[in-house]
Formats: C-alpha cells, structure tokens, sequence
C-alpha cells in the first residue's frame, strides 16, 4: 500500500515507525482527540480502502483454490470478529494442508 503511495525504499517505512512511535509515545493524548473528530463513517470509508488496496495483493499471490477459500473465510467471519476470523483461517489452512478437508 506504501509503495503504491510513493514509498519506494524500506526507508519509508523506518520514518512512519518513527512518526507512529513518538506520536504514540509523546502525544498519545492529542492523538485521540484528533481520531475522535473525524467522523466514523470517513473513517469506516478510509479503512475500506485501505483493505481492499491489501486485498490486491492477495490476487496476484494466492493461485490456488485452497488460498481463495481460506481468504474469504477469514474475511467473512472477521467481519463480525477478527480474533475468531484469524482462528478459523488458520484452523482452516491446517485442515487443508493436513488432507482433512478437501476444498
């Protein structure tokens, strides 16, 4: 998602961790109160975005019908709860690769 921002070294990524840090460090409070002015629904169409930007990236890697699967079970079920959607992704995946489920 960076690079297709402009970000082209990993040193990018080393000035936003640091941004992030002294930010979360320092100004942890101030942060909140900005966060908390933006409406919910800029943010909800923000992170929308921002997932199916990742999600292009799944496309070009996951050439099987197992990957496809395993996908959109997680995503369905993260929906609703991400910490149970990781879970079956990763139950799912083991099920797979073990021969027990056939997809």
């Amino acid at each position: 998602g960076h690079t297709r921002f402009g970000a082209k070294t990993g040193g990018a990524m080393i000035i936003l961790g640091s941004i992030l840090i002294t930010l979360s460090l320092f100004f942890s409070s101030s942060v909140i109160l900005l966060l908390e002015a933006l409406p919910k629904a800029t943010v909800g169409v923000l992170l929308f975005f921002a997932g199916l930007e990742l999600s292009v990236g799944t496309r070009v890697s996951s050439r099987t019908r197992e990957d496809f699967v395993i996908i959109m079970v997680t995503a369905v079920i993260g929906l609703s709860h991400m910490g149970i959607g990781f879970i079956a992704g990763v139950l799912l995946q083991q099920l797979i690769e073990r021969k027990l489920i056939k997809v």
